[in-house]
This record gives structure tokens, C-alpha cells and sequence, in this order.
């Protein structure tokens, strides 16, 4: 259907109105006010269309789906969240340095008090020889043979103080650079606390504005309403994933059923009758929604819940509740971080909302195998874990699968 634009038929009254205006006033005011006239009319015109066609903008822009705008909100926030795990995991890299570098420092003012005074102690022995210094150890030669090893002793003696020298000359040049490379360190370390302090307060700012976007998404029946839509066809579009899943495990298997397009993957499933009632749970938490039939508060909508909500407190481990191989660990409109395990025999748990994901596709987990924690992404509810089960391409009460929580 065509939504007809409000301001569409308002352009030939006004250009009427010109017209009329101009030939009652034909014979009072000469052609150039005329032209004046009209031309003033013409610019009104102007401005009223761009008026309406900013408003026909900014509506578009409202009628933007709730669920982009928290999709926004929230990668928003992992994207600060992120960059704020950098600059506090350089701080850390940056503190190990600096203590690496004060240590370094220490061995080598000690290092370098030792040579200074050895130093000190060969001047005094020099001073101490008198004026004559080495000569008067010379002059005490018995014979020729005497005199040469007396030489030589003394040219060993002068190469070690030379040595002894150059090696302090060295540890003073290092100091100054192991100082200098510290103090540069320093300020780096202080330079990522302010950004930590800068990245925290936008963190917050976020975290509110969030708040506020579900207050008043809460409060706002009719935009309530429209979520519950949205999410209704991310649930479809999740439902469609799966089924695409399968399929290409199925071709995989069977290059037959690759080239026979026509034939639809088999909707049966293979799970262990065993493992019925004996699944773990995916997180320790408080069972707030069930599967099936339910009413949204407020509203008179009601839908069919695919799947089980458990209120857990944000970072809560999030684990396997069985052996399989992860196909999906990404961001999902309306399900916000998920993750998505085939256990085989079209058989597959989801995992949505989480903070975090420590796994990805292709991966072969074991049963308990943490797989990320709770959170509250693309969540109107808060911090909690969505946990669904599909066999044979269809929606199951998860609850009669699981063991005792």
C-alpha cells in the first residue's frame, strides 16, 4: 500500500492562491511587484515542503524497529565494554613493566655502588703511592727479570682499572635510559587510568540510556506491542536458521540430496531416549518463564513461548547441557548474543542473551563445557538466559528434558 504524503496536495492551493492573487491585483501594482509577489510565495512553498519533508524524515526515523534501536544500544555498550577491557588489561601489561623495570633499576644501582667502590678504593691506592705513583714500584726492581714482571703486573692492574671505569661509565648511561624508559612507562600507565575513569563514566551514561529506552519502552503499550512483533519474526527468522543448518549437514552427508533441491530435510529427530530428564541445566538461576502459552503484562497480546527464561545474576557461567558441536555463536537480532549446539540427529539447544561467548562454530564441546555467561544483550527483561530445545525442526518443552536443578 502507498502511504500518500500528507503535504501532496497543498502545492496547487497555494500555487492557485498565487494566481489569484496576481490577477486581482493586475491593474493596481506594476509587473515588477507582481513578480515580487510571486516570487515571495513561491519561497514560502519552499520552505513549508522542506518543513513537511524533515517531518515525513524524522517520522520514518521514529518508525525504526524497537529492536534495531536496542541492537544499537547494546553493541554500543560491548564495543565501550571492549575497549575498556584493553585499556585496563595495558594498565596491568603496563604495571608489570614498570615493576620489571624498578627491579632492573635496583640490581643496577647496586651493581653500580659496588664498581664505584672498587674505583674509589684503586684511587686511594694510587693517591697514597705519592707523587712518584708506579715508578717507585719500578725503582724497587732487584734485577732486570724483577723490573719486566713488574711491568707487567702494573700494565694488568691499569687495564682493570680502565675496564673497572668504563664498566661504571656503562651502568651510569643505563640507568639514565632504564629511568627514562620507566618514567615513559609511568605516564602511559597513567594515561590508560584516565582513559579507564573517561570509559567507565561513558559505560554508565549507556548503561542509562539503555534503562531509560526500556522504561519507556515498557511504559508505551503500543511500542510494547510492536516488540512483541518484532520479536514474534525474529523467532521466525531463528526457526529459519535452524532449518538451513540442518540442511546443509544433511547435503553434506548426502551429495545425492545436494543435487535434489526439491527434497525437504527430514523433519524426525534422534536423540537419546536415555537422555530425556537427565539433561543438565544450562545455568543456575530461577525459572521465570515457561514454556507455551503466554500473556505479555499490560497487553492484551498473547504468543507461544518456543522456549524457558532463567533469571541469573549477570557473569553467571552459561554451560552445555550436552555433548555437541557448536554451529552458531554470534549476535542474533532479538536474541542478542546466541549460541546454538547440534547434538545430533536434528537435535539442538540455543543459548541467548549471553555477556559473553567462549566458543565458536565448528567446535566440539562436552557436556558441562562452559560455553559463556549470562547477560542481558538485546534483553527487555534484564539479566537472564533464554534456553530453548529443538527436535526435528520444531520447538519442546525444555523442562521435561532436564534433571532436577
Amino acid at each position: 500500500m502507498v502511504r500518500k504524503r500528507p503535504y501532496a496536495k497543498k502545492v496547487p492551493q497555494y500555487l492557485l492562491i498565487t494566481l489569484l492573487g496576481s490577477h486581482l491585483l493586475a491593474h493596481a501594482q506594476s509587473v515588477e511587484e507582481k513578480i515580487e509577489l510571486e516570487l515571495k510565495h513561491l519561497q514560502q512553498i519552499q520552505k513549508e515542503l522542506k518543513e513537511k519533508q524533515k517531518g515525513f524524515e524524522q517520522t520514518k526515523k521514529e518508525e525504526q524497529d524497537v529492536l534495531s534501536q536496542l541492537d544499537l544500544i547494546e553493541k554500543s555498550l560491548k564495543a565501550q565494554q571492549r575497549e575498556l577491557a584493553i585499556y585496563e588489561y595495558n594498565v596491568k601489561e603496563t604495571e608489570k613493566k614498570i615493576q620489571g623495570l624498578e627491579k632492573e633499576l635496583g640490581e643496577l644501582n647496586h651493581r653500580s655502588k659496588e664498581r664505584k667502590d672498587q674505583l674509589n678504593a684503586r684511587l686511594i691506592a694510587i693517591y697514597k703511592l705519592g707523587s712518584l705513583g708506579y715508578l717507585r714500584t719500578l725503582f724497587a726492581a732487584n734485577d732486570y727479570d724483577d723490573l719486566i714482571r713488574r711491568i707487567k703486573y702494573l700494565s694488568l692492574i691499569a687495564r682493570n682499572d680502565v675496564a673497572l671505569a668504563s664498566q661504571l661509565d656503562e651502568d651510569i648511561k643505563e640507568l639514565e635510559a632504564k629511568k627514562k624508559e620507566l618514567q615513559a612507562f609511568k605516564a602511559k600507565a597513567t594515561l590508560y587510568r584516565e582513559k579507564i575513569q573517561v570509559k567507565k563514566q561513558e559505560i554508565e551514561d549507556q548503561k542509562a540510556e539503555k534503562t531509560l529506552f526500556l522504561a519507556k519502552l515498557r511504559n508505551d503499550k503500543s511500542t510494547y506491542e510492536k516488540i512483541i512483533t518484532e520479536l514474534a519474526e525474529s523467532s521466525k527468522e531463528l526457526e529459519e536458521l535452524i532449518t538451513r543448518l540442518e540442511k546443509e549437514k544433511q547435503e553434506q552427508r548426502d551429495p545425492e540430496a545436494s543435487r535434489n533441491k526439491g527434497t525437504p530435510p527430514s523433519p524426525s529427530y534422534a536423540a537419546p531416549p536415555f537422555i530425556k530428564g537427565k539433561l543438565n541445566w544450562p545455568v543456575k538461576g530461577k525459572l521465570v518463564t515457561r514454556f507455551g502459552k503466554l500473556k505479555y503484562p499490560g497487553t492484551n497480546t498473547f504468543t507461544f513461548y518456543k522456549g524457558i527464561d532463567i533469571e541469573a545474576v549477570e557473569g553467571t557461567p552459561i554451560y552445555a547441557v550436552w555433548k555437541g558441536t557448536v554451529k552458531y555463536a554470534d549476535w542474533f537480532k532479538g536474541y542478542g548474543n546466541l549460541i546454538i549446539l547440534d547434538h545430533g540427529g536434528n537435535f539442538y539447544t540455543l543459548y541467548a542473551h549471553a555477556d559473553e561467548i567462549y566458543v565458536k562454530p565448528g567446535d566440539e564441546v562436552e557436556t558441562r563445557q562452559m560455553l559463556g555467561k549470562v547477560g542481558s544483550t538485546d534483553s527487555i527483561k534484564g539479566a537472564y538466559l533464554y534456553f530453548e530445545i529443538r527436535a526435528g525442526g520444531k520447538s519442546v518443552d525444555p523442562l521435561p528434558w532436564l534433571g532436577r536443578s
